[in-house]
């Protein structure tokens, strides 16, 4: 597999025949971090119990690194509204869910996560150092993505009329070798005994010649009832995600005000950032460092 250059975004890496599903899969999660802006919109639909739930939102990446999003999705459930925010600015993710009986809001200072990290070029190449930097939005959805499932087949295919990589994956037993170790992560594999985790995934990933090359545009996570859990119960559920129709974004387009949360009123919010904390030593990351000409 031919990687990207320093300081080259990783969406500008072509792949070599024989390459394999986790290998596309980790240069999805690259872009993901250090690719370039992009505004997208989210479509969500959820089965399970018998009952089906669809939900609409929105997307921006502020890319390059940056940390920067706005991830927002509402869902209608029965009398009420269900609703989903993040939101960062680069230094402090906010998240926001609210499924009309309980309210949570969390906040991940990204600063306390990057401190220990020097500024290294290689960063935009290293998976694992991604991993760490990929907190909230599509970004962390790589992160589990890449790390709780053994991914085994590719093939190629379309999504509307975009070519795209259908990446085909299991849930594993077992931690991968390559992975990063917050606790977020090692948490991953603590044992699961409700019987709703999604045991099958199907990624749709755009292919290198498209014009949006290694974006996640759409996840089907499975599950079925004959599956039982360390419980000996087990559910359908299928959950669909699109990030559809994406958007490049200008930096003019990049106005502060996407990336600010709306008044607390008050609410105080959990301090989630130890879960996501590197161990130390920490590795070489951040933002690559200005190149003077």
């Amino acid at each position: 597999m031919s990687v990207p250059a320093a300081g080259q975004s990783p969406a500008a890496t072509t792949l070599r025949p024989g390459d394999d599903a986790a290998s596309i899969l980790q240069l999805s999660l690259l872009d993901s971090v250090w690719g370039r802006p992009v505004y997208s919109k989210v479509r969500q639909s959820i089965s399970i119990f018998d009952k089906q739930m669809s939900g609409i939102g929105h997307y921006v990446r502020g890319g390059r690194g940056s940390g920067k999003l706005k991830f927002e999705l509402r869902f209608s459930a029965h009398d009420h509204l269900n609703t989903l925010l993040q939101v960062c600015d680069g230094q402090r993710l906010l998240t926001i869910e609210d499924n009309g009986q309980q309210r949570t809001r969390v906040e991940v200072d990204l600063a306390r996560i990057q401190a220990p990290l020097s500024r290294n070029y290689d960063s935009v190449t290293d998976p694992i150092v991604s991993m760490y930097l990929a907190v909230g939005g599509q970004a962390e959805v790589l992160r589990k993505l890449c790390q709780m499932y053994q991914w085994t087949y590719v093939r190629n295919g379309k999504v509307e009329k975009t070519p795209v990589w259908l990446l085909s994956g299991s849930l594993r037993t077992e931690p991968p070798q390559q992975r990063s170790l917050a606790e977020v992560d090692i948490r991953l594999f603590d044992e699961n005994k409700s019987g709703l985790l999604p045991t099958h995934v199907e990624a749709s990933i755009g292919t290198s010649d498209s014009e949006f090359p290694f974006w996640l545009h759409r996840l089907v996570q499975t599950r079925g009832p004959a599956e039982p859990s360390p419980s000996g119960r087990s559910f359908s559920i299928r959950v669909l995600t699109e990030w559809a129709t994406p958007v490049a974004m200008t930096p003019d387009q990049l106005t502060s005000d996407i990336f600010h949360a709306p008044p607390a009123a008050g609410e105080q919010f959990s301090d989630e950032t130890s879960r996501y904390l590197p161990p130390q030593p920490a590795f070489q990351a951040q933002l690559p460092a200005p190149l003077h000409h």
